[in-house]
């Protein structure tokens, strides 16, 4: 009674301190709860991919800030120094009419002239110049999201570089945050990826054992060995080994075919040649990123909205084959594992344990000693043992 009575007590006190318990500490707790569950939700697949379209969208406008008006600014510059060139161009033609200039001395000076505008091109461009009308940026939005992913991507394309102060210290921090983020975004995103293929390439993988039963049964029942039933059929089809793995060859052809639409795509947009199409897609899916070729310059002038939404959708194109790429470089890494790990078992170094589904290592020179043919106990191998005399 006392010991009940003592706990009914503390469960009393207990519930007092409960309902006079500060709030603060409450919140407190609630906003711990949602910290938790936030970064929960960040660090799965939707939110790595929901955080890193936050990332790159952000950025773009970042960088469509701080380097929009240092690109109007060089490109009114630059129109302007063409139109004071093409009227000293005009200027001499005067004089040569007026003052009875000769030829070869018009050629020389025009000629003079001309270089100094060619080497003034030349540093325009070095500074970042790419063409186009002061009154429309090279920095859109779609255009910096296509920078953005070369950042964090290190594809690194160069064609559209920073110029501003700020907008090096940006790009420095934005590569140090963004590219950890990528990295995540593809061994999540492609794990998902990689299991939905194996769902799908085992399921065609069982129709078509499936379909290969039955084919095999009625070329059995037609050939006149109506005795085999459908128990036997299956047990064969049992016997047969059943991959657990997606062979390195369907990678390869997953990454072909997409590389190969690409090609055909931007070719089809840009007006490239197909070959031109495919490396383009090829060297900016490893990350290479040469920047010979790079979208939305060969049709920028003709539709601004147009282009703005091809460039968007290069973007996706480019992170979808990025997580197509760490899908099958895991895929692939997983069938070399087994493979090896199959060899090295054949070769005596591996044990498999197939009731557990693992591989132990096999030591040399312990050798498993074998049991002997008949039984050692139990009362049948005793009564034996005694019949014999032993």
């Amino acid at each position: 009674m006392q010991s009940a009575y003592s706990k009914r007590q503390k469960d009393r006190l207990r519930l007092s301190e409960d309902r006079h318990r500060p709030l603060g500490r409450t919140i407190r707790q609630t906003l711990a709860e949602i910290c938790r569950q936030t970064i929960i939700f960040l660090f799965n697949q939707v939110g790595v991919g929901c955080l890193l379209l936050g990332y790159t969208v952000s950025g773009a406008f970042v960088f469509r800030h701080t380097e929009a008006e240092y690109d109007r600014q060089l490109t009114a510059h630059v129109e302007m120094h063409r139109e004071t060139t093409a009227r000293d161009l005009w200027e001499l033609t005067r004089q040569m009419n007026q003052f009875n200039v000769t030829e070869p001395d018009w050629w020389r000076l025009v000629t003079n002239l001309t270089a100094g505008y060619q080497q003034d091109v030349i540093e325009f461009v070095r500074r970042g110049y790419l063409g186009g009308s002061s009154d429309q940026s090279i920095w859109t939005v779609p255009s910096s999201i296509i920078y953005c992913i070369s950042i964090y991507s290190t594809i690194g394309y160069g064609y559209l570089t920073p110029h501003t102060t700020w907008g090096k210290i940006c790009t420095i921090i934005y590569a140090i945050v963004g590219i950890p983020l990528m990295l995540l975004y593809m061994s999540n995103v492609g794990a998902v990826l990689a299991n939905c293929f194996k769902f799908v390439y085992f399921k065609m993988l069982r129709r078509r054992r499936r379909a290969q039963l039955r084919s095999d049964y009625l070329a059995f029942t037609s050939g006149g060995a109506a005795s085999v039933s459908v128990e036997e059929c299956l047990a064969s089809l049992a016997r047969r080994p059943e991959p657990t793995t997606v062979p390195i060859t369907g990678c390869v052809l997953v990454m072909t075919g997409y590389v190969l639409a690409g090609g055909v795509l931007f070719g089809r947009w840009e007006g490239w040649s197909f070959l031109d199409g495919c490396w383009f897609c090829f060297i900016s899916l490893v990350s290479v990123g040469f920047g010979d070729l790079v979208p939305g310059f060969s049709v920028r002038e003709t539709d601004s909205t147009s282009v703005d939404v091809k460039l968007s959708l290069c973007a996706v194109y480019l992170l979808l084959g990025m997580s197509l790429i760490a899908m099958c470089f895991s895929l692939m890494q997983e069938d070399a594992i087994g493979k090896l790990k199959k060899f090295v078992t054949r070769m005596g170094c591996l044990r498999q344990d197939r009731r557990l589904g693992r591989y132990h290592v096999q030591r040399p020179g312990l050798v498993k000693a074998r049991r002997p043919v008949g039984r050692t106990h139990g009362p049948r191998a005793r009564q034996k043992a005694g019949l014999c005399g032993i």
